[in-house]
């Protein structure tokens, strides 16, 4: 005899899978018909999500040129999505995928994450409190979604390959930079690129040759792969000079002198590429050559007005010293003081305008949480040479090569962390771009940690790429 079939009970869950393909069915005809665009940008989004799920280091080169290339803006309607906007949205789609996993780590977060929470509550506060909250919702919205992106990333960045992606996917953006900044059309005697300001581009240019000059002090490679990196350089230094960006210039500058302190043949090498590249432009556009020369000059109005601006915003300081104007509305800066002129400039230095702007505390907070990551990464960096003496002295070629390629990605977080560190006393802030030296600070401290623990078990790796 047949066995009488069972009915369905409420929680089978064939009776869920079918009941979820009839709707599922239903949206897709549904979105057929009335919006077409809907199932195929669902299918892409699906196939999206698999393949940077299983290709994680697809996921860290796109996030890291998308970040650098910010510049580049699509007009969404309600905001200019940069490319930078995109990246974050991956790195919140991967970050979550990754969590979903079984057997997921625990959250890592960076040291002394605490003073990032007070940084936003405060921020908030002082937008709330601000002279014209309503119209700058859109950058405090932007502020919450970047600060979750660091730590993500903090998260989620873990191995040797994934900060390896990121710095050469940073020399790589400058090269873009630099190689459309110089062939587009430019009216002005100083190039903008697609930023289409001369500053801000001479600080992605500064930030990406930073990178690219601890890669050439550290990293040991064929003759091509040299001649690469070589190229790279001196392609985003023409670029840079040809910005005659005078803040860049002296943090670019600082930054190979704390590089090459004890490697004079490296200095020696960067100079020459250096007097290279200004006969080069000498030679291809003498009316800039004698335009940068007279900018280097400091006798511009540009001098003078930055002066006034920096009085205007240390004014507002002593006007509102805790919360400030608000995140975002400097320009409303003659409806709290009186303003003799340039009231509608920024600072044009990130530290005099975050403070004027967001107040002590919050400003406070942020200064305290990036000086805590910086000196991690210092003490770290400073046992790590010491650990590649004593290997040295063993003569292990293998545990110093993992060492030396750890040193590469400290040194190369330091110079980033310099260049920015001075280039922002002579200019403001950029959206996503500052964040990501901010999050790559606190991923490589974590990484150099985590293997100096895992040698002190016992438990040596090779570094593998």
């Amino acid at each position: 005899m047949k066995a009488r079939s069972e009915p369905l009970s409420a929680d089978h869950p064939l009776l869920w899978l079918s009941l979820l393909g009839v709707l599922g069915g239903a949206f897709v005809v549904l979105s057929a018909v009335y919006a077409p665009l809907v199932p195929v940008l669902g299918c892409v989004a699906l196939v999206g999500g698999f393949v940077l799920l299983k290709t994680p280091q697809l996921m860290t080169f796109l996030v890291a040129i998308g970040i650098m290339l910010d510049d580049v803006n699509v007009n969404a309607g309600f905001a200019l999505l940069g490319m930078g906007d995109f990246a974050v949205a991956l790195i919140y789609l991967q970050w979550t995928l990754s969590r979903l996993k079984s057997g997921a780590p625990p959250l890592r977060l960076p040291p002394a994450w605490p003073l990032m929470i007070a940084y936003l509550t405060f921020t908030l506060i002082s937008w709330v409190m601000g002279a014209r909250p309503a119209g700058t919702g859109g950058m405090m919205v932007r502020l919450l979604v970047y600060v979750g992106a660091v730590l993500m990333l903090v998260d989620y960045l873990k191995s040797l390959k994934a900060l390896h992606v990121t710095f050469l996917s940073m020399i790589l953006s400058g090269v873009i930079h630099a190689s459309l900044a110089l062939y587009l059309d430019n009216d002005n005697a100083r190039l903008g690129g697609l930023a289409d300001q001369a500053n801000t581009l001479g600080s992605l240019l500064g930030l990406t040759l930073s990178v690219a000059l601890a890669y050439f002090k550290h990293y040991a490679t064929t003759p091509t792969q040299r001649a690469l990196l070589l190229s790279a350089i001196f392609v985003t230094l023409l670029g840079l000079i040809f910005t005659i960006s005078r803040g860049s210039y002296l943090a670019f500058g600082l930054t190979m002198l704390w590089l090459y302190q004890r490697y004079l043949r490296y200095l020696f090498t960067t100079a020459l590429t250096i007097a290279v590249a200004l006969l080069l432009y000498d030679q291809l556009d003498p009316d800039r050559f004698a335009f940068m020369l007279r900018r280097l000059e400091f006798n511009d109005s540009s001098v003078t007005n930055r002066w006034q601006v920096v009085q205007n915003a240390l004014l507002l300081i002593q006007e509102r010293p805790l919360f400030g104007i608000g995140l975002g509305q400097f320009g409303a800066i003659s409806e709290v003081i009186e303003v003799d002129a340039e009231a509608g400039r920024s600072p044009h230095n990130f530290y005099l305008g975050i403070i004027a702007s967001i107040g002590l505390l919050a400003a406070g907070s942020l200064f305290l949480y990036v000086g805590a990551q910086a000196r991690a990464l210092w003490l770290e960096v400073g046992l790590l040479k010491r650990q590649l003496y004593l290997k040295a002295q063993r003569s292990n070629p293998s545990l110093e090569r993992s060492t030396m390629w750890r040193l590469l990605m400290g040194e190369v977080s330091q110079a980033m962390f310099l260049f920015q560190a001075v280039s922002l006393m002579f200019r403001g802030s950029k959206r996503v771009t500052d964040w990501l030296p901010v999050a790559m600070m606190s991923v490589t401290y974590l990484y150099l940690r985590e293997q100096r623990l895992k040698e002190e078990r016992g438990d040596d790796e090779q570094a593998e790429l």
